[in-house]
């Protein structure tokens, strides 16, 4: 039985990854106990990032990938779901161009 739930796990993620690629989407998991957040390859692409071996950050070093003023509104509506205002957000953020 846990052969086949993995199977059936790694399935619905690679299934998941495909469709944000072919959204151009990427995705942000945030844990609020450690403020890591598991960052989609995707993610780090089209922020013009290399893809690291682990891909858990965090939450504070990956709003610092964002310009300022990106940041902010990342910040803000990141925080509208941390207070159940919504479920999720979209956002379009360029990267600061540092630390490539």
């Amino acid at each position: 039985a846990v052969v086949k739930t993995l199977a059936a796990l790694r399935k619905q993620e690679e299934t998941c990854r495909l469709a944000l690629n072919v959204a151009m989407e990427g995705a942000l998991d945030w844990f609020a106990s450690s403020s890591a957040c598991l960052v989609s390859e995707r993610c780090f692409e089209m922020l013009g990032r290399a893809v690291p071996k682990d891909p858990t950050q965090h939450f504070d070093r990956f709003v610092s990938y964002l310009k300022a003023e990106d940041a902010k509104r990342f910040i803000e509506k990141w925080q509208g779901v941390v207070c159940g205002l919504r479920s999720r957000f979209e956002v379009m953020v360029e990267a600061t161009g540092r630390n490539r």
